[in-house]
């Protein structure tokens, strides 16, 4: 019986598996004269081949990183926090300032965790091609499925707790926090989100599914970006960046700011091309997975901690509010390196993951699909009625039960659909490693 089936959770599983590879680099290395991160692409296929064979690191079958789902629960919680902190810190512009500072402002941080979403969602699909041998055909109706339809069920849930206390003639509250629309968005408007046809803005009924748009985009074109990046090194990376810092420099200048910004379709085109970049570092990291654990294993816990805080710190300064729009492209992308850190760390841990943080992964998209009309409900009846302190709670508390909900009745039937299309569309099961993060909400 191979060693990783005796193995009862997957911290041990790991470090078994890890004593195996170190067996392995050893024996290489007394074989080849050491082991140095230059040897020959021969030797790094010896090792590679013989990982896979003994499926270490948990990286076969169906099984996932377990703290990859912890780092989008906590990605998604953060954009809860970062919207629903408006009940309380709008009109406190002195404790909104405070809490942006360190330590607190990671919890507000909600525009850095779309990004790391997007990143996350690049490994993830590279995962899903490169395992399950899908055509293009099958891969978007698989995406479609497990994207679109939780999309649907939250579009048409965020409609009802607009429109139906509008019908009812419900006072509506006199709160400029921007967090409620009027619940008087057009049934052509409602047309165009379910379709997602014409320029219409999100804001109008669910204002998270923004990043939803483009998400389902680059789902379209991916197994494109999966083509390149399987064929190229990361320098290719070089390509996105120069985009994104373009982008910027464009905005930066009035003439062509005012061109671009108004012409809402040409921005929007030109943030499509900036997000695929989040999906090619994503894409790229999965691609180097095992490299980067390999690297993993021969540094001190001293490196390793520097290196998370590093990552933390990149993402905690790589964005604010009050910027204008021309940085904050180049900011994204200090965002996504931060998030391409989180991702390898997570990969390579063989720590357990606490048991709260499995239950936020697992219900991380969901919490992001539901948590708007949550406080569609709580801003609506509950404005002028309670402080705004209990506003938050209540509003926090009820967007984690919801997404209870949610992801029992509606996200998980359509991962289950999303699993049985790609298991009957292939000769072998299809390697779910790790359960993708089809986007997020922002700030």
């Amino acid at each position: 019986m191979p060693i990783f089936l005796l193995s009862k959770t997957l911290d041990v599983e790991r470090l078994v598996n890890r004593l195996i590879v170190q067996y392995l680099i050893e024996r290489i290395a007394r074989r080849g004269g050491g082991f140095t991160f230059g040897m020959s692409r021969a030797k790094y296929s010896s090792i590679f081949l013989e990982r896979d064979a003994l499926q270490t690191f948990g990286d076969a079958g169906d099984q996932r990183y377990p703290w990859l789902d912890a780092v989008r629960g906590l990605a998604a919680f953060i954009v809860v926090l970062s919207h629903t902190a408006a009940f309380v810190m709008f009109d406190n512009k002195e404790l909104w300032a405070t809490a942006q500072l360190p330590p607190f402002g990671l919890l507000f941080s909600g525009h850095q965790a779309v990004i790391v979403f997007f990143v996350l969602s690049g490994f993830a699909l590279y995962l899903m091609c490169e395992r399950a041998s899908l055509t293009a055909g099958t891969f978007l109706k698989a995406r479609f499925v497990r994207i679109y339809l939780p999309y649907l069920a939250a579009l048409i849930i965020a409609s009802a707790t607009l429109k139906i206390p509008f019908w009812s003639g419900v006072e509506w509250p006199r709160l400029e926090t921007g967090l409620v629309p009027r619940g008087s968005f057009s049934l052509s408007a409602f047309v165009n989100h379910v379709f997602l046809i014409g320029h219409f803005s999100p804001k109008l009924i669910n204002p998270p599914i923004w990043s939803l748009v483009y998400e389902m985009r680059l789902s379209i074109v991916f197994p494109f970006i999966f083509w390149i990046v399987a064929r190229t090194s990361a320098a290719t990376l070089i390509g996105p960046i120069l985009f994104s810092c373009a982008l910027s420099a464009a905005l930066y200048f009035p003439t062509l700011n005012k061109t671009i910004v108004d012409d809402g379709k040409l921005l929007d085109s030109l943030r499509t091309i900036h997000f695929a970049g989040m999906f090619f570092i994503g894409a790229y990291v999965a691609k180097y997975r095992t490299q980067i654990v390999l690297w993993a294993i021969h540094r001190s816990r001293g490196v390793l901690w520097a290196f998370g805080a590093t990552a933390v710190g990149v993402y905690f300064y790589s964005f604010g509010y009050s910027w204008p729009q021309w940085p904050r492209y180049i900011g994204e992308l200090f965002t996504a390196a931060a998030a391409a850190g989180f991702i390898s760390l997570a990969v390579a841990s063989p720590i357990a993951v606490p048991a709260p943080l499995r239950r936020l992964g697992r219900i991380s998209f969901s919490l992001f699909l539901i948590h708007y009309p949550v406080m569609h409900i709580v801003e609506i009846y509950g404005h002028g009625r309670l402080n705004g302190w209990t506003l938050w709670i209540v509003a926090v508390s009820g967007s984690l039960i919801s997404a209870d909900l949610f992801l029992r009745f509606v996200e998980r039937p359509s991962h289950s659909m999303s699993k049985r299309i790609q298991k009957e569309n292939q000769p072998l099961k299809a390697a779910s490693l790790v359960e993708d993060f089809p986007g997020a909400a922002a700030s």
